[in-house]
């Protein structure tokens, strides 16, 4: 719930302080994917898919909060952003079941898809865990 929760917050966080550049996101309705590699474990993980889809219109993107994502146990550091794309580093924790992440992460914006890779550490009750979160997204309609 925790990795779910850190995936999506990841794909919309952003200060509108930074916004320098108006992202090459298109508005409408937008699919999101993320495959999620995890290794390090005394036992195997098996590789983690997780698809949703969002309306985005023009109206939403345009709003100050919008690429806000506050709360969910996430801070979010070293953020840059331009037209083209953007990186951060996001640190999450999750204090009831004892783990906490740290990825660094890219993504390229081409108007109508984007693509892009986190990669980290995450300190969980089996130990140091890497982590590496393909992710893409592609617009596949109007709302």
């Amino acid at each position: 719930m925790m990795m779910r929760r850190c995936l999506l917050a990841s794909l919309l966080a952003l200060p509108l302080t930074l916004l320098a550049d108006t992202p090459n996101v298109e508005p409408g309705l937008w699919e999101h994917t993320s495959v999620t590699r995890i290794s390090g474990a005394p036992m195997e993980i098996p590789e983690q898919e997780y698809t949703q889809q969002e309306c985005l219109t023009q109206e939403e993107l345009d709003e100050p909060d919008f690429f806000i994502q506050e709360g969910d146990g996430c801070d979010f550091y070293d953020q840059e952003i331009s037209s083209s794309g953007m990186s951060y580093t996001m640190i999450c924790s999750d204090h009831e079941i004892g783990t906490s992440v740290r990825m660094d992460a890219s993504l390229s914006f081409f108007g109508d898809r984007m693509e892009g890779v986190m990669e980290g550490e995450m300190d969980s009750p089996m130990g140091q865990l890497t982590m590496i979160v393909e992710m893409s997204g592609e617009r596949i309609g109007d709302c």
